[in-house]
């Protein structure tokens, strides 16, 4: 209840103009509206910032992801509770069902966990290991359906530091140091392979219909963080975006008309671009000031130099961004262990408190709610404003 003592009481006397049409002041026109803003907002409190559903972590820095009907999660840690051969648990975020599956029954020589990818469908995960192999596990009957260590290990011999299974379920990018592979799905055999001046690959994401890749990468000129579009269906000509006005690049996604792409760095800088001719569009932060109300950051004003205020203190390590299903909205997640919820035009239109640092953000397919993991290996389900 907002008590307000500057409120309109019964009595006001409300003017009529020449025209014997109901007419107020301007002062009072915008008090009503003050209040009626406070009022909305704090109803969106009580029914936005409480999840519909929340599912218990592992308690140990994980890796998450959401199959792209919005109705699994996939999480495993890194190194797992014991330190190796991580269990892998995955969530049915609609029924509340749960499958744990764990390498260890299998007595597999498995070490850490790098990367982990769930099918459109959510019925394959793929896990990626330090040694660079790749196991393909069937959620279903609990049991590896795939085994691409003699693959992908034997070729390279590098850690798979992002696996990213396209919208069709036919194949999966994985990326290590100085190449990104597409590979079948089924038999883990390279279709494609790109390469370049690039060192390591960071973050990758397919369009909705499966004909773009979107790679981040460091380029070995030291030019700084890049990201590639490379086109699946064409001469695979990659198209760079940025240079060194961005760094360390955590996350990216595709907008499903192609014409956009979304990235986050580690400065906590969202940023916009043009698929057509690589400009940037807009960028704002994930974190803000207090004092900054709209939060977009000026042309004039460095990207070192913007102020990234976040309760924690903390600017480093933002995680995760998200284009809605129409591309109107945008979902990102951080260190400051919030997920917000954003306009194409940079404007806040709500935050999302977690217990600890949100690692992947996801829309469901019909755009109405939003996925979250976090740090721990817990996933909330919320309803959207």
């Amino acid at each position: 209840m907002i008590n307000d003592e500057d409120s309109p009481t019964d009595k006001a006397i409300i003017p009529e103009d020449t025209n014997r049409q109901l007419s107020l002041p301007s002062n009072m026109v915008n008090r009503g509206l003050e209040l009626a803003t406070r009022v909305e907002l704090q109803r969106n409190i009580q029914k936005y910032q409480k999840p519909i559903r929340y599912f218990a972590g592992i308690r140990v820095p994980s890796c998450i992801d959401f199959s792209r009907n919005g109705e699994f999660a996939a999480i495993t840690g890194y190194g797992g509770r014991g330190g190796e051969n991580p269990e892998l648990i995955i969530w049915n975020v609609i029924n509340e069902h749960t499958t744990i599956l764990s390498a260890k029954i299998h007595g597999l020589p498995l070490g850490y966990v790098f990367s982990v990818a769930l099918s459109s469908s959510g019925n394959t995960a793929l896990v990626g290991y330090d040694d660079g192999g790749i196991l393909g596990w069937d959620i279903r009957a609990k049991s590896i359906l795939h085994d691409f260590r003699g693959i992908t290990y034997n070729t390279y011999g590098e850690s798979a530091t992002c696996i990213v299974i396209s919208p069709t379920d036919q194949c999966f990018a994985e990326c290590a140091s100085y190449r990104v592979c597409l590979r079948d799905a089924k038999s883990g055999k390279e279709m494609q392979r790109f390469q370049g001046r690039i060192s390591c690959y960071n973050q990758m994401a397919f369009s909705n219909d499966g004909s773009k890749l979107l790679v981040a990468h460091v380029e070995q000129t030291e030019r700084g963080e890049l990201m590639t579009l490379i086109d699946l269906n064409g001469e695979l000509k990659p198209v760079l975006f940025g240079g060194d006005r961005i760094r360390d690049i955590t996350a990216v996604s595709i907008f499903p008309d192609n014409q956009k792409l979304l990235s986050l760095d580690s400065d906590g800088v969202i940023t916009v671009w043009n698929a057509t001719n690589s400009n940037e569009i807009l960028h704002w932060s994930h974190t803000k000031s207090p004092s900054d109300v709209n939060n977009i950051i000026s042309e004039k004003q460095p990207r070192e130099n913007v102020n990234l205020v976040t309760k924690n203190s903390i600017i480093w390590g933002l995680s995760s961004v998200a284009v809605s299903p129409d591309g109107n909205r945008i979902l990102s997640g951080g260190v400051d262990t919030y997920m917000r919820l954003w306009t194409l035009s940079g404007r806040e239109i709500f935050e999302f408190p977690h217990d600890t640092r949100v690692v992947k953000v996801a829309f469901s397919p019909d755009g109405r709610r939003a996925l979250s993991g976090c740090w721990d290996g817990s996933v909330y389900v919320w309803e959207l404003p």
